[in-house]
């Protein structure tokens, strides 16, 4: 399965970086929005979640929160007839706006329902204390960047709490300290390799 969030099946997201641009403009010459939500009939399960209020894709009218409410709704006859009648769905959060939805109780629901949660019922999903996210990350000393350390997008999400504790930076590098900025664990380095080698 897969959990979609802060991104829509809709020409507003071309317009963005350009590691996302280029593939999606690509794909948007070869298949619709619709042709594309989908590819992924009957096998893969699809939940879109995102905030209403989310003026970072939807620009704040709600226009392609509607266009793509439409777009899930075509594809959706894509998967029923192939014998997937549940397999895309779009979740809103009212008044939410630009958020980690993916790890929200209602994507640990569609989990659940679609991949299983070996270590908790449906039931004890639903009855999970929550915590506000701004407030675990300033108890955590994580700093949230300008945009979206705000109460309207990440400092005001909503989140199941189930204990988690960051991992110290120190244990999230693969590399040793010596290695760190050797050439070979560079783009600067890699680069510097493939112009030796076409020469």
């Amino acid at each position: 399965m897969a959990i979609v969030s802060g991104w829509a099946y809709d020409d507003v997201v071309l317009r963005t970086k350009y590691c996302t641009r280029l593939p999606n403009e690509r794909m948007r010459e070869q298949l619709s929005w619709t042709d594309y939500a989908s590819l992924a009939a009957p096998d893969c399960t699809v939940l879109l979640a995102n905030g209403e209020a989310d003026w970072i894709i939807d620009q704040g009218d709600n226009s392609v929160w509607e266009r793509m409410r439409q777009i899930v709704s075509t594809a959706s006859n894509v998967y029923k007839q192939l014998g997937s009648p549940d397999g895309i769905h779009a979740w809103f959060e009212a008044e939410g706006g630009h958020r980690p939805y993916f790890i929200y109780k209602q994507s640990l629901e569609c989990i659940h329902q679609h991949l299983g949660t070996p270590a908790m019922t449906l039931q004890q999903i639903r009855e999970l204390p929550t915590v506000n996210s701004g407030q675990w990350c300033d108890q955590h000393g994580i700093q949230l960047e300008h945009l979206y350390g705000t109460p309207l997008h990440q400092r005001g999400a909503t989140l199941p709490d189930l204990g988690l504790h960051p991992t110290p930076r120190e244990k999230l590098s693969y590399l040793q300290p010596d290695e760190l900025g050797s050439p070979q664990f560079t783009v600067e380095g890699w680069l510097q390799e493939i112009e030796r080698k076409s020469r």
